[in-house]
């Protein structure tokens, strides 16, 4: 299947992404990204917040929402995903 019949299949995954507007307001959320420079900050901090992890930030800290888009990284981290609260 190419890239468009994979969109269309999971169309309504993708909408559903819509309904989070406005969903939270006036709740502080954290991006994460793994850059080798978040390993100088304190993630702990972030533990009562709304956080969105993206890729492998998931080795540093257990985000509430997870994103990825590289399926390699879905092959090789799918016992360690399924184990978080993400």
């Amino acid at each position: 299947m190419n890239r468009s019949g994979l969109a269309r299949k999971n169309r309504a995954q993708r909408f559903a992404v819509r309904a989070w507007i406005d969903r939270l307001p006036d709740i502080p959320c954290f991006i994460l990204g793994n850059a080798p420079s978040i390993l100088d900050h304190d993630l702990t901090l972030l533990s009562r917040y709304f956080t969105i992890g993206l890729n492998r930030a998931f080795q540093l800290l257990d985000p509430t929402i997870l994103f990825w888009q590289d399926i390699s990284l879905w092959k090789s981290e799918y016992h360690t995903i399924h184990t978080l609260k993400a």
